[in-house]
């Protein structure tokens, strides 16, 4: 099953806007479908939840790092930052939500600390410096919370490197990787898809004059003169699912 690291920012969002806390405190996901002006009047206290407004929980979108630039398929370590937002004049006023910026931080951080949303992400901390006030000029509390995870995509699969036996009378070529396609030439050139003298490896069979490369359906594709002198087979193999090569073989007979 696949999962994005946006997948996880909405999931995140969800998580705190349906705890019943925060029922009265507005929320955004600040993604790339955000609305300019309706974030701006979120930040200044215009709008309001259950009636309640002067507070509000901003999720942004997720970091990435990589603390491990050789890693054994990629690897990342994510921040979520979100961002808590109160004005203390609407906050505590009439239809404000009465809740303190430190109240809201503590719940925020109880709800999203140990958390495991996906079986590919790590389970969810708070980061080492998980609380810092920053300063408002709107006449804004602000505090940004910081929850760090791993997250780790599949490993890519290794495409086995082709194996040739046989004879200058017959050869086969294998490949342990299932579903793999293998290109093989006779000239010494690259064994793939986008040389012109790379042909598709079927199954082969011995004749008299030499090998007949057949579908799998038993069709003959070409017939080669047997592998003698310099004679040369390359063989490469390609999944075409993951898009991933193998190295190459070659056999002289």
């Amino acid at each position: 099953m696949n999962y994005s690291v946006n997948q996880l920012q909405a999931d995140t969002y969800a998580r705190i806007m349906g705890s019943a806390y925060f029922s009265d405190i507005v929320g955004v996901l600040n993604d790339e479908g955000v609305n300019a002006a309706d974030l701006e009047r979120t930040f200044k206290m215009d709008k309001q939840k259950s009636g309640k407004k002067g507070a509000a929980v901003v999720v942004d979108e997720i970091l990435r790092d990589v603390p491990n630039a050789d890693p054994m398929g990629p690897h990342y370590r994510l921040i979520i930052p979100v961002g808590i937002y109160v004005h203390p004049t609407t906050n505590f006023g009439t239809g404000g939500t009465n809740k303190r910026i430190e109240d809201i931080t503590d719940q925020l951080c109880n709800l999203v600390h140990g958390w495991k949303p996906h079986p590919r992400i790590g389970q969810i901390h708070a980061d080492q410096t998980a609380v810092t006030p920053v300063l408002d000029s709107k006449g804004l509390k602000v505090r940004e919370v910081q929850f760090a995870c791993s997250f780790g995509f599949a490993k890519p699969v290794r495409v086995a490197t082709p194996t040739i036996t046989g004879n200058g009378d017959a050869c086969s070529i294998f490949c342990n990787t299932a579903g793999a396609v293998i290109y093989y030439t006779l000239d010494g050139s690259a064994p793939w898809s986008g040389n012109t003298s790379a042909q598709i490896f079927g199954y082969a069979l011995q004749t008299e004059s030499g090998i007949i490369i057949t579908t799998e359906e038993g069709n003959p594709l070409a017939v080669a003169n047997p592998l003698t002198g310099v004679s040369q087979i390359r063989a490469g193999a390609y999944l075409e699912s993951t898009h991933q090569g193998s190295d190459w073989a070659s056999a002289e007979f």
